[in-house]
């Protein structure tokens, strides 16, 4: 089986450094053990917060940042 995520809707100016923005968030949960689907979540946020601007910095959550994005933007994780 496989596990899905939509996305957060935010305006996409820049995608450079968007896939290493979604590992961060991974790990970010990994580290604070959170299970799969919740490191898609704040993954998928992060990646969503790296786009927002021109840069692979500009926009980037910071860990609080994060925490309280994926707190208030409620994610769906599908498996398949």
């Amino acid at each position: 089986g496989h596990l899905e995520t939509g996305v957060y809707p935010v305006e996409a100016v820049d995608a450079t450094g968007t896939g290493d923005a979604f590992v961060s968030g991974y790990v970010f949960g990994l580290l604070r053990g959170a299970n799969t689907a919740e490191c898609l979540r704040l993954g998928t946020a992060m990646g969503a917060s790296c786009v927002r601007s021109m840069g692979a910095t500009t926009t980037v959550f910071s860990a609080g940042e994060l925490q309280a994005f994926v707190e208030t933007h409620p994610l769906t994780v599908r498996t398949g």
